[in-house]
């Protein structure tokens, strides 16, 4: 039996002269190779496309119109507002306009929210801004501008919306009103990805001398900090973008992963890493700090040491929270974990919603209190969109606001509604919980492991998983604990190796004993364990 009492299933079996024509036709080791066939992959798309096949059209609604209003405004030097959000994605696209307009010699006015006053911006903070253009990146899509005639607004978004927020312009792949076929190949593009396709054009119709490929390590960064799967214009996007990141050439990032001990970055050095440290900032009430330092070089260094020190402040916070949270939960004929303290951090309900939801496999609300408002963050599990699921609470008036995507979200419920949002909730959550499966790519010895050949099918993340590989029959020498997580000695026939099991610290391994074990490999070396079975 395996640890994580998981179906492991077979490699399929690859016709020989399949696998050798693919590693002849692309230069690809067979490795990469079973990668490819394993996955289905439209193998010109997948190996051959550029940004420019994806963002040369203009499909996208709104997109000229959002690109005249921001070129009327840089040539009448008008006064123009950025309103992001507080996470990676918001706080990459908000950069990604300030650097365009800092080449354009204007000076615009930007602002990230505190994360206590939840998500987006508040109508008042919108009507009070003295601008002729409001930009609003990332949020937005739920509000309703209708009332605010004194400045144009242009929204550009991702989050599922049903509501329409009477703007002048409005990007959003999810937009409930409008032909969803041309959209299909910009949904799942987050708001940093669509920040640049309006940067793109802008600079191709003003012949504007600025290099916006050089923005893309900012795409990327947004684009993994987000989640979204790593397929399409997103993979080329990361692709191109972790080259840029690997330059090192932006000071910020270079400091970073100096003081982070990063050498070659690949996309879950970004996830794990960089962006949890640019999280950090917006978790802890200090948004400005990161988009300084993605804006200013010569404040860059001390405040890269200065996100460092904000993560380790989060992680101290969240394990405290944890702790508390995993006390009272009781799960027992739940369809969802619901959790709230008045007491919590809200830079951190997130996190705890994603750590609760991994642990028991249910989709998880993670509530902290604001005068008379519960403000929650969600994450759910496959099969269940937990953003459809807040909408619907909003419609049916038992939430104030809220939204989100298939995976996560947030929602704000009044005190008077908390009772009946939760019922509705337990009652309106539809998913079916299914054994969890491991398919193994490969089957190949530890040593082999060790030389494998992958920057051709990278970069791994969401929709596009690193490679999961069967080691069998290694000796377990010895284990050795640190903090969550385990190192596993092992031996293969005297070629022996250490590997991490992430989040593993709960469970009991046979040292002196025969193990097989399923490891995932990315393009740079790093080699963890995903399970373990004790059945060699």
């Amino acid at each position: 039996m395996s640890i994580k009492d998981a179906l492991w299933v077979a490699p399929n079996e690859i016709e020989i002269d399949k696998l050798k024509n693919l590693k002849e036709s692309y230069e690809l080791s067979d490795l990469e190779a079973i990668f490819a066939i394993n996955r289905s992959v439209d193998l010109n798309d997948f190996f051959n496309s550029k940004i420019s096949d994806y963002i040369n059209n203009k499909d996208l609604v709104d997109l000229q119109i959002v690109v005249n209003r921001i070129k009327k405004a840089i040539q009448n030097k008008e006064k123009i507002a950025i309103l992001g959000d507080y996470d990676v994605d918001g706080i990459t696209s908000t950069s990604l306009f300030i650097k365009l307009f800092k080449s354009c010699n204007i000076d615009c006015i930007y602002k990230i929210p505190n994360r206590e006053d939840g998500y987006g911006h508040s109508m008042e903070s919108v009507k009070n801004l003295d601008v002729d253009l409001l930009l609003m990146l990332d949020c937005g899509s739920s509000q309703d501008f209708k009332e605010i005639s004194n400045k144009d607004i242009c929204i550009i978004d991702h989050h599922q919306t049903s509501n329409d927020p009477n703007v002048l312009g409005f990007i959003n792949p999810y937009r409930f009103d409008i032909d969803p076929l041309p959209q299909e190949k910009f949904k799942g593009i987050c708001t940093a990805g669509l920040v640049f396709i309006v940067i793109f054009h802008l600079v191709e119709e003003m012949k504007l001398k600025f290099d916006f490929k050089a923005l893309l390590d900012l795409v990327a960064m947004g684009t993994i900090g987000d989640c979204m799967e790593l397929t399409g214009l997103n993979r080329s996007y990361v692709q191109y973008g972790l080259k840029l990141i690997n330059l090192k050439k932006r000071d910020g990032i270079r400091f970073l992963c100096e003081n982070l001990k990063l050498d070659r970055i690949s996309s879950s050095s970004v996830a794990f890493y960089i962006c949890p440290c640019i999280n950090a900032a917006g978790r802890l009430g200090q948004s400005d700090i990161a988009l300084r330092f993605l804006c200013n070089d010569h404040e860059s260094y001390e405040l890269s040491r200065t996100l460092i020190g904000l993560n380790s402040r989060r992680k101290e916070i969240e394990q405290v929270c944890l702790d508390e949270a995993m006390s009272t939960i009781n799960v027992s004929n739940k369809k969802c974990i619901i959790l709230e303290n008045s007491e919590w951090h809200p830079g951190i309900v997130g996190i705890l919603a994603g750590r609760i939801k991994e642990k028991f496999d249910l989709p998880t609300f993670v509530f902290y209190k604001k005068g008379d408002m519960w403000k929650g963050s969600a994450r759910s599990i496959n099969g269940m969109n937990i953003g459809t699921l807040i909408q619907d609470s909003v419609c049916k008036g038992f939430a104030k606001e809220g939204g989100g995507h298939a995976m996560a979200g947030g929602v704000s419920v009044s005190e008077d509604c908390f009772e009946k949002w939760k019922e509705f909730i337990q009652e309106n959550a539809k998913f079916t919980k299914q054994k969890k499966k491991i398919t193994i790519d490969a089957i190949m010895t530890m040593k082999a492991v060790y030389n494998v050949s992958l920057d051709k099918v990278a970069p791994f993340g969401m929709g596009n998983s690193a490679p999961l590989i069967l080691v069998k029959s290694v000796l377990l020498e010895k284990t050795s604990k640190y903090n969550n997580h385990v190192r596993l000695s092992l031996n293969e026939n005297g070629f022996r190796r250490s590997i991490f099991a992430f989040k593993c610290s709960e469970h009991e391994f046979n040292v002196g004993m025969l193990v097989d074990i399923i490891v995932r490999v990315d393009n740079i070396g790093n080699i963890d364990i995903v399970d373990i079975s004790n059945d060699a």
